[in-house]
């Protein structure tokens, strides 16, 4: 018998659960408004952008699956859009946002403020705070540490797995140091490369410890290119196709950071003496086409190389490209002229012009820290300093210098000769210095002047399971080391060894600085008094158990958490520290220069607002117990810096004195060289 099945229409499914479809007056007002924003093609059908906006708004990509409340709500989303436009006689419909949310919450209604001179001296994660932008750039700071851990982290596995493939082909300490001279992999890590080129599984004859490197080579490119191709999909990107080649799909991308000077050219490209003779000028497209071609031969060369060059590329999509794209939509949003948008209630147009009156001056102020510090760009002077160097005899006759070593200067030699500089000037001030080590602990002091003296003797308690979970989830303890933009994992064996009492100081401190803002901040949530001043989570009924706490408390008190260790420690990465030291050509002048800047700039400022304005930074309301940190800490903490001597870490105090070590040894050989 033949089968009758029965299909009900979207409106009948929605009638059978008890719920009002939408209406057919509303779907026609819905395809007359769409028109209107030419989201209809011209045989009639719905562009995508509608089912995107539909999808945003409701859930639904079409109107007749919506209720009539949810048809209502995406008919006002449409007739608001701005109207489209005609380019070079073609309508452009109104871009939708790909992300859930244009703005982040509670955005409306922020002030911007205009930077001014103190930036330079400023913490640039604060000043973002200061700006009023913090909603904007703190997803993409968060992404950024989280990009720099893990790449970190994997290019350290990696080289531990060179290290066990030099130890299996029981490689000598001969071969290995001419191999390191020479900037070339040794005899069987270039074995293990042409395994992974040839083969797409491990031959059955290898033996199992090199199947076990072969396997974790291969499974590190195909987990690094699932995870692309997933944020790809997510943002309505072309996925890409997997090579068995072995991580050649990542050349285009290397050959663009190339040009962009993230990465020195390798002396084993073979066009490379041609560029730097002068003897062809290639066409920047030609020329990136043909860096990638070559490129494709040499990530085949050094195993080592080609899988961190695939973990940059690969992690830097992975972590980057979402917050991006919201970062530039956010932008893109808060940038639009009023008269364009439609419909708007007094009181919205009130909202949308409180966000709208971005001055140009923080605008760019947020897009160069983007650009240059999330991003890696270089600032106009580095840019113009390692020019100079590059396209002069010198970066030729130094070329040719380092050429028997398999190695060139490079597309930013001074920013690379100066951080390394800036390395050696941490490691001879800093160390095993009892004097030094002692009053940096003491820096625990300018905790009295944001938190209560009872949570500061609180804090020297052993950390409960509570504050050891919220550590754990810590991004800002994660990546924290105390030393100015040199973290632990890039440093090596005998500096690590040498700097550890000076790191352990300061990551004590971070950590002890944690727990004392945790049991301050947990005294603003859970007692009943407090409740008007906004920390605890609205369903709180003050009867719950003890060391209990919602969701969003406990993201509270990770940010007050991770605040106030920045503000009282300061924070050490590119991201944490004064603008000034975006420009690497200037390390020998800001180096070790840092603590004085964010002794002001950061930490005072943070307290005095709290004292005057009732408010931390981000906006978080303090009663007046908390407002009296500041007071506190001139009178205990004075004391006690006072009486232990170190006058030069208390107010005035503080400011400096003499130049940086680099600039003192500048200015002193100037001298003998002018001196008559």
């Amino acid at each position: 018998k033949p089968k009758i099945t029965f299909r009900l229409t979207p409106a009948e499914k929605l009638k059978l659960m008890g719920r009002e479809p939408a209406t057919s007056e509303q779907i026609k007002q819905a395809h007359i408004l769409a028109k209107e924003k030419a989201y209809l093609s011209e045989k009639g059908k719905v562009k995508p952008q509608y089912r995107r906006l539909a999808l945003g708004i409701t859930g639904k990509k079409s109107i007749r699956q919506m209720t009539k409340q949810e048809a209502s709500a995406f008919i006002n989303a449409l007739r608001r859009l701005p109207k489209p436009i005609v380019r070079n006689g073609k309508v452009i419909p109104p871009s939708i946002p790909k992300t859930t949310k244009i703005v982040p919450t509670a955005f409306f209604g922020r002030k911007f403020k205009e930077p001014t001179l103190s930036r330079l001296l400023t913490s640039q994660t604060y000043y973002a705070e200061i700006l009023g932008v913090k909603p904007l750039t703190e997803p993409l700071e968060l992404a950024k540490q989280n990009f720099d851990l893990q790449y970190r982290n994997l290019a350290n596995a990696v080289d531990k797995q060179i290290k066990t493939i030099n130890k299996i082909g029981k490689t000598g300490l001969r071969e290995k140091t001419v191999a390191k001279i020479k900037n070339k992999p040794t005899r069987a890590v270039q074995e293990m490369r042409d395994l992974l080129d040839k083969y797409e599984e491990p031959p059955t004859w290898l033996s199992p410890e090199k199947k076990a490197v072969f396997n974790w080579f291969r499974n590190l490119n195909r987990t690094i290119l699932k995870g692309e191709n997933e944020v790809r999909a997510k943002l309505d990107l072309e996925p890409i196709k997997y090579r068995k080649a072995y991580v050649r799909h990542t050349a285009e991308a290397m050959a663009k950071e190339m040009l962009m000077g993230k990465y020195p050219f390798p002396e084993g490209l073979k066009y490379w003496s041609q560029r730097m003779v002068g003897k062809k000028i290639f066409n920047p497209m030609e020329f990136q086409r043909q860096l990638a071609d070559d490129l494709e031969n040499y990530f085949t060369k050094d195993l080592a190389f080609a899988t961190k060059s695939m973990l940059w590329t690969g992690l830097k999509e992975i972590h980057l490209s979402q917050p991006l794209r919201a970062f530039s939509e956010q932008l893109g949003a808060l940038s639009k002229d009023l008269p364009v948008y439609e419909g708007l209630s007094p009181e919205e147009l009130r909202q949308v012009r409180a966000v709208s009156v971005m001055p140009a001056s923080t605008k760019k102020w947020l897009v160069d820290y983007v650009n240059q510090v999330i991003k890696g760009q270089q600032t106009f002077l580095d840019e113009e300093v390692n020019r100079i160097v590059v396209n002069s005899g010198l970066g030729g006759l130094l070329n040719k210098a380092l050429k028997p070593f398999g190695r060139t200067i490079g597309q930013k030699p001074i920013t690379g000769f100066f951080q390394k500089t800036g390395r050696a000037i941490i490691s001879g001030v800093m160390g095993w210095r009892p004097k030094q080590l002692i009053r940096n602990k003491f820096q625990l002091i300018q905790n009295l002047a944001l938190y209560s003296t009872k949570s500061n003797l609180k804090g020297f308690l052993p950390a409960n399971k509570q504050i050891k979970e919220l550590l754990n989830e810590s991004t800002f303890l994660k990546g924290y080391t105390g030393f100015e933009e040199l973290p632990t994992n890039i440093q090596q064996r005998l500096e690590k060894l040498w700097l550890a009492p000076y790191q352990w100081t300061a990551v004590s401190n971070v950590k002890q600085t944690m727990k004392v803002a945790y049991w301050d901040t947990l005294e603003l949530i859970t007692k009943p008094k407090y409740r008007k001043y906004g920390w605890a989570d609205p369903a709180r009924t003050y009867k719950e158990p003890k060391g209990f706490l919602y969701p969003s408390e406990k993201e509270r008190l990770l940010k007050e958490m991770e605040f106030g260790a920045g503000a009282t420690q300061y924070s050490y990465i590119p991201m944490g520290m004064p603008e000034l030291f975006r420009h690497k050509a200037l390390i020998p002048i800001t180096r070790l220069q840092s603590w004085w800047m964010n002794y002001f700039a950061k930490f005072t400022r943070e307290a005095i607002h709290r004292a005057i304005k009732g408010e931390t930074m981000y906006g978080a309301r303090l009663p007046w117990s908390r407002r009296l940190g500041y007071l506190r800490y001139l009178v205990l903490g004075g004391s006690i810096l006072t009486a232990m001597g170190y006058k030069k870490s208390f107010l005035l105090g503080v400011a400096p004195t003499y130049l940086s070590p680099a600039a003192q040894i500048t200015l002193g050989f100037y001298n003998y060289v002018t001196a008559s």
